[in-house]
């Protein structure tokens, strides 16, 4: 009953919960479920799912396995959205995966499997979420009207396009209710994938989490964006009195270089502006702004619900310009340094002028004197005493397609300040193969395959690899398609 749904959602608004948008339904598919078809070199299983009237469908799976060499797509009837490849390196080792949402009422779900790997590939569907909110329509926001038009895409403020890379929407583990949350960077500046989100966010089953960057609308001519999805993480430390929740993402996001991890600032110094990045309503990644000075709260907050926060726990912002609602809990709040000084819990869901209370970061840092209720002991995992980092982007390398034996230049961008070892499959390199840039090519003058270049470093005693795929050597065939080059994939 969509109806009572959203009337359920309405008197929910104000309450500090999080953002629902769909209905799910328990279910128990297995392969034996779906049909399956040989092809050249495997075969594809697939099965069929249609949900009237949906805005989107996603799934929640309890088994996962993918051999190496399979890869899982989910797409739309009209085929203007694909899902993938899900791949081996997202195996399941515990909790549940969940999907992103694929627009449309009819979905199909699609499994290559090689024929190396026959019958190795297992699967459980264990819930189907049917989208009564159009999560890829901005008109659908409970904000976002023909009265209340108050947002801002964040597209149209490039000088926060860094800023704008650490921040994710959050999928929970039921899959049909969203937060949002930011990747903070730590003194160490190892990489280590931290999140930060809001307390009332936590529904006790944050290894099945799943959480994606760069959803955003290209609003203002700018570059068109792909969201980048990941599963799983680990709750490291929360406290109900300041609302926050840092938690360690299952994989890490070293190798995409459009994901940042964000500085922030644990002073107790009073903001002079206050800015949040965030995705109201689970829509497309916006921006608000307070462009006065921040105050603290001088009274308890008491929460419709039942809950309350203590006096000086909370940043007061007044946005000026954009908002926030269900959904934005747990976005950043930046100073006017660009620094994370707090995440947002709540506040009336109108547009502005409206105050915003964001527990605040440097009250979390200490939090309740515990490793497990405060920011310190992750964040500043060898007891610097920093009281601020810079952004960090995540190192990223640039590999060409193709290596031929006469040579080519591969690097690394945004690298760390340690040294870089490349390898891979199939390919050397004649002038030494550690730096930032380095020259490779084919094995030999006769190799003609798939390969691997690699770049690997440890820091602070993390040790990451970063892999792209090529093809090595001369290739099996050349001809003309269109008037383009084409060489082949497999």
């Amino acid at each position: 009953d969509i109806a009572s749904m959203l009337a359920e959602d309405e008197a929910a608004r104000e309450m500090d919960v999080p953002f629902r948008f769909g209905k799910g339904f328990d279910v128990n598919y297995t392969l034996k479920d779906g049909n399956w078809e040989n092809t050249k070199n495997g075969r594809i299983w697939s099965i069929q799912f249609q949900s009237e009237g949906a805005f989107s469908i996603n799934f929640i799976f309890n088994e996962l396995f993918l051999p190496e060499g399979s890869e899982l797509y989910i797409y739309n009837l009209e085929g203007t959205m694909v899902y993938g490849p899900v791949t081996s390196k997202q195996n399941l080792i515990k909790g549940k995966f969940l999907t992103d949402l694929v627009q449309g009422d009819e979905v199909t779900i699609h499994i290559f499997e090689p024929e190396k790997a026959k019958d190795k590939v297992r699967l459980t569907i264990s819930r189907v979420i049917h989208a009564y909110v159009d999560m890829y329509d901005s008109s659908s926001s409970v904000l976002k009207s023909a009265t209340l038009n108050c947002y801002n895409n964040i597209d149209c403020y490039p000088n926060w396009g860094e800023e704008s890379d650490g921040v994710a929407l959050i999928l929970l583990s039921t899959g049909d209710a969203v937060c949002s949350g930011s990747m903070v960077n730590n003194t160490a500046n190892d990489y280590t994938p931290y999140i930060l989100t809001a307390f009332h966010c936590l529904d006790g089953n944050e290894t099945s989490w799943m959480f994606k960057f760069g959803f955003r609308e290209n609003d203002c001519g700018g570059m068109n964006y792909f969201a980048t999805s990941y599963n799983g993480s680990g709750l490291t430390s929360s406290w109900v009195d300041s609302d926050f929740a840092l938690l360690e993402m299952a994989d890490s996001p070293v190798g995409n270089g459009n994901i940042a991890f964000l500085g922030w600032d644990n002073r107790n110094n009073t903001p002079t502006l206050g800015t949040s990045i965030h995705h109201p309503g689970g829509d497309y990644m916006k921006i608000s702004f307070d462009n006065n000075g921040l105050t603290t709260n001088n009274t308890v907050l008491n929460w419709i619900g039942g809950t309350s926060s203590p006096v000086s726990t909370h940043w007061v912002v007044g946005f000026d310009n954009g908002t926030a609602e269900g959904g934005s809990s747990g976005g950043p709040l930046f100073d006017q340094n660009s620094k994370v000084v707090g995440q947002l819990h709540g506040g009336p869901n109108v547009c502005p002028p409206v105050n915003k209370y964001y527990g605040r970061f440097d009250v979390s840092w200490n939090g309740n004197n515990t490793n497990t209720t405060q920011l310190a002991h992750w964040l500043d995992p060898d007891n610097t005493g920093d009281p601020t980092t810079d952004l960090l982007r995540s190192p990223s390398i640039t590999v060409p397609d193709l290596i031929c034996y006469s040579g080519t230049t591969v690097s690394m961008q945004d690298p760390p300040g340690v040294t870089i070892t490349w390898g891979g499959t199939n390919v050397t390199y004649p002038t030494g193969n550690t730096g930032t840039s380095v020259t490779v090519r084919a094995l030999s003058t006769s190799t003609s395959n798939t390969g691997t270049v690699t770049a690997s470093f440890t820091i602070n005693g993390r040790n990451y690899t970063i892999s792209h795929p090529v093809w090595v050597g001369k290739p099996a065939f050349t001809g003309l398609i269109n008037g383009n080059i084409s060489i082949p994939l497999d």
